[in-house]
């Protein structure tokens, strides 16, 4: 079998690894959590960048380096492996929102320097390089956690997985093989690689970059999804993700049984909001809009959609509910908005409430009609205020 030294695997790592990062910096994100991700993945590829070229400049000079000095010009390679190794896991994280007090950089920082000390100061090589391994084959493992959840969402999550499983694979039998011959971790002595090690070595590096750079442009795409179909007020859906989330309920409900299929819709509209913005300002305006939206969620149940219609109205869709159900659930809004205190500051704002039902939503069309029906009852909720019209006793209350 064809063998390469340690030497050319080091320098074709120290290239591959030079360049991923290059293309990683100059990726445009402005989105701040996904710009100090890349960042941090960065920094994680320079400390490898800079472990590589220490061992190559050892390799290539280990007849000039004396025996006495071997700790101190081995332990910066370590510790910075270490180092890129926790950074990267904190780059995952910080992507991912994930909520670990493990992959963090301060953490992935005071291990690498744990790491320094116990190999330069105490001189201990042996230990160092088995602790090394540990280590990252620790954060290798929690970085395998943290994609695992994402597997069905993220392809870059499961290209992650696999690389990070291949690497652990990698790691285990290197581990194991120092355990068994710690002498030679006391030499600069480099031992040469059959090609097929360094191909998959290789592989592996350009890989988890790319898993990472893919990662990056799906959790991106994500959120410009989401931004379309959120309204930045309220952080409500707004129209258009308003009907996209209906439109999905109404498909699960022609798979439920007959019983779950009835559906209502409440079209909600604060009364006299106009005055509130020309008297008080539209900052007060937008305050009363965000306290409005906070307390409908409070108010309808986690299997509702809701969301912003336009201005100041409001609409939600309430599966699985008749018509009496449907009226409870408006008069319970209503209320809500008419009797509890208010914050300081702001005005009290009453909400008039449209309310249609269908014993069945078979389709995006019937869900149209539903609406037109609810906005119908609606105006005639509006020439009262602060009432409820619609199936099942509409009880009109107030003016």
């Amino acid at each position: 079998m064809q063998l390469i030294d340690e030497n050319a695997t080091l320098f074709a790592a120290l290239v591959v690894t030079l360049l991923t990062t290059l293309g990683l910096l100059l990726l445009p994100t402005s989105l701040a959590r996904d710009r100090g991700a890349l960042y941090t993945w960065s920094a994680g590829n320079v400390c490898l960048a800079l472990a590589q070229g220490v061992a190559l400049t050892v390799s290539l000079g280990r007849d000039m380096v004396p025996a006495a000095t071997v700790p101190w010009v081995i332990s910066p390679s370590l510790s910075l492996i270490v180092l890129g190794a926790g950074l990267h896991s904190a780059a995952v994280a910080r992507l991912l929102g994930v909520d670990t007090r493990v992959a963090t950089v301060r953490h992935a920082l005071l291990v690498a320097t744990a790491h320094l000390l116990v190999a330069g100061v105490w001189g201990k090589p042996t230990l160092a390089t088995v602790a090394v391994m540990v280590f990252t084959l620790g954060w290798t493992v929690h970085r395998i956690v943290m994609c695992w959840p994402w597997l069905r969402v993220f392809r870059g999550a499961a290209v992650m997985t696999a690389g990070m499983g291949l690497l652990v694979v990698l790691l285990i039998p290197g581990l194991l093989q120092h355990l068994s011959q710690p002498e030679r971790l006391l030499t600069l002595e480099l031992p040469v690689r059959p090609l097929p090690v360094l191909a998959v070595e290789m592989v592996l590096a350009v890989t988890v970059n790319l898993a990472f750079l893919m990662l990056v442009i799906e959790q991106l795409t994500r959120r410009l999804e989401q931004l379309s179909v959120t309204d930045p007020l309220t952080e409500l859906r707004n129209r258009r993700g308003f009907l996209q989330a209906a439109q999905g309920l109404i498909q699960l409900q022609g798979r439920a049984e007959p019983h779950q299929r009835g559906a209502a819709v409440l079209l909600m509209d604060l009364d006299h909001f106009k005055q509130v913005n020309d008297t008080l300002g539209h900052k007060v305006g937008d305050e009363v809009l965000r306290t409005t939206a906070q307390r409908l969620r409070e108010s309808l149940r986690q299997t509702d959609v809701l969301g912003r219609w336009g201005g100041e109205e409001f609409v939600a869709l309430l599966p699985a509910c008749p018509a009496a159900r449907a009226a409870e659930a408006a008069q319970r809004v209503r209320q809500r908005l008419a009797e509890e205190p208010v914050p300081e500051g702001l005005p009290r704002v009453t909400i008039s409430i449209g309310v249609a039902t269908l014993p069945e939503l078979p389709s995006e069309t019937a869900l149209e009609s539903l609406i037109a029906q609810a906005d119908e009852r609606l105006y005639r909720a509006k020439r009262q205020r602060n009432c409820v019209v619609g199936d099942g006793a509409p009880a009109p209350a107030g003016g």
